[in-house]
């Protein structure tokens, strides 16, 4: 009897200890909420080269059916900033992207969405004053 408890709890812990893992990558936006940003002009950046970048989501249907990002902008807008930071990251200096054109490919079977997308940018380096 004491084995079927022993091993009970031994299953119960693994089934809580054991999950799904997520990363999440995002620049933080907190530390500017104060600033006044205004468009950079031609001379103040110079544009380093183009870059791709490529992110895909998945949202199983029964873990963010009421949540608040459980609509298609929630799982796109998750593939599109991966896709965002994929692309910025291959870039060494790079600042920022313009001028992004992004591809999307969205799929809703009955209990999984998917997107997968696809950016294409111009990487640049803000110049600074010397």
């Amino acid at each position: 009897m004491k084995r079927k408890h022993v091993l009970f709890i031994v299953v119960v812990c693994a089934v809580i200890l054991s999950s799904c893992t997520s990363v999440r990558k995002t620049i933080s936006t907190a530390y500017f909420a104060d600033l006044k940003i205004e468009p950079l002009k031609e001379h103040q950046y110079e544009v380093i080269r183009e870059v791709e970048g490529y992110g895909d989501a998945t949202q199983f249907l029964m873990f963010g059916a009421f949540s608040k990002f459980s609509n298609e902008t929630g799982v796109v807008g998750k593939a599109l900033g991966k896709a965002t930071y994929d692309a910025i990251s291959k870039v060494e200096g790079a600042d920022m992207l313009i001028a992004p054109k992004y591809e999307v490919e969205y799929t809703n079977f009955l209990i999984i969405k998917t997107a997968t997308v696809r950016v294409k940018a111009k990487a640049i380096q803000i110049k600074t004053t010397k």
